[in-house]
């Protein structure tokens, strides 16, 4: 039997000033642990006032309706209007139907974010963690 990853996984590499999300598999079972992933994570960057992000959702397993998996997607957007993120990373979803999903949920995003946050999409953690590293980290 393999467990199912629902907490959040981060890192947050000082020297960078980011914090990393392996975003949580999503499953109907499992949509509550997910909310609750979320908002672990926009607590954690709104504590520490973390102006960058990197989403991973590569290693993600979705197995829920569209219309579900874009409101957790928006779920995560919201919640990032409520934080200091200035530039987001967000690495690609594996599967291409869900990232087509993914990638349009993101680009309407970019109207409820404030203006000035970036955000990044990315096949690879390294392609990724090179652009968040682009621009100076200035904590608040």
């Amino acid at each position: 039997m393999q467990l199912q990853r629902t907490l959040p996984l981060t890192e947050h590499l000082p020297q960078t000033g980011y914090y990393t999300f392996d975003v949580p598999h999503i499953h109907q079972s499992n949509i509550a642990d997910v909310k609750k992933s979320i908002d672990a994570y926009l607590a954690l960057i709104k504590t520490e006032n973390i102006r960058h992000v990197l989403l991973n959702f590569s290693q993600t397993e979705v197995s829920v309706a569209d219309e579900t998996f874009r409101l957790v997607l928006n779920y995560l957007i919201i919640g990032l209007k409520y934080t200091e993120a200035s530039r987001i990373a967000r690495i690609s979803v594996a599967d291409a139907g869900r990232e087509h999903i993914a990638l349009a949920a993101f680009s309407q995003s970019a109207v409820l974010l404030h203006h000035h946050v970036q955000l990044g999409y990315f096949k690879s953690m390294h392609e990724a963690q090179r652009w968040l590293g682009s621009a100076p980290y200035k904590a608040r």
